[in-house]
């Protein structure tokens, strides 16, 4: 029942952001581009889609931010927990170790369940919301205001300096736990607690080894 009702909710969350993206992308008529009468169809139908997506973008930043960071997050999850079931066909009695993005823990053969529509829903809550909207707040408003507008290596090094060391261990990270223990109707302070444990071991410095670079 909970992993019926998790879909449910996964797709119902899923039609309505379409739909506020479909609604904001209606706002205006596609302009011409690129001599359309001098197109093929299938080239049409390429550049249509472009300038629907371009205009969608302009005209709903939040709204677009949310469905392309969540649909980004929950088909990450969707290829890792497909992973983790076709090892657990291949090995049925050994442990399996099972990652999100940023943490993995071991499974017991006891411990292992079918999909989870509930992490699902947390990936897809948490990329929309916290990947998407908040990020887009704090990169496109706050980040000119604190750290001016230029892009010259002093500056961004500033930028990536506080993202890294600042909102990664006390905004970015504690999020995605916080929602993930929402979701699996855990309590806040287990999600805490599992958090503040792993990044006691590695996991800022695995987080930093991949997202500073980037």
């Amino acid at each position: 029942d909970s992993e019926r009702s998790g879909m449910r909710l996964l797709f119902g969350l899923a039609l309505v952001v379409s739909g506020a993206a479909l609604q904001a992308a209606g706002h205006r008529p596609l302009a011409p581009a690129f001599g359309r009468s001098r197109l093929r169809p299938a080239t049409l139908s390429v550049v249509d889609i472009y300038s629907v997506a371009d205009e969608w973008v302009r005209a709903a930043p939040y709204q677009s931010a949310f469905c392309i960071t969540a649909f980004k997050a929950t088909i990450a999850d969707c290829i890792t927990q497909a992973r983790e079931l076709a090892a657990i066909e291949a090995e049925p009695e050994a442990g399996i170790v099972s990652c999100d993005d940023v943490s993995c823990e071991v499974l017991e053969p006891s411990e292992r369940r079918g999909y989870s529509w509930q992490r699902s829903l947390a990936f897809l809550l948490y990329g929309g919301l916290y990947q998407g909207c908040t990020q887009y707040y704090l990169f496109n408003d706050r980040y000119p205001l604190w750290f001016g507008e230029g892009d010259d290596p002093a500056t961004v090094a500033v930028k990536v300096v506080f993202d890294q060391l600042v909102l990664t261990p006390l905004l970015c990270l504690p999020v995605l736990y916080l929602v993930k223990a929402a979701v699996l109707r855990r309590p806040l302070r287990e999600g805490l607690r599992r958090y503040v444990e792993d990044a006691r071991r590695d996991l800022l410095l695995k987080y930093w080894a991949l997202w500073t670079p980037v």
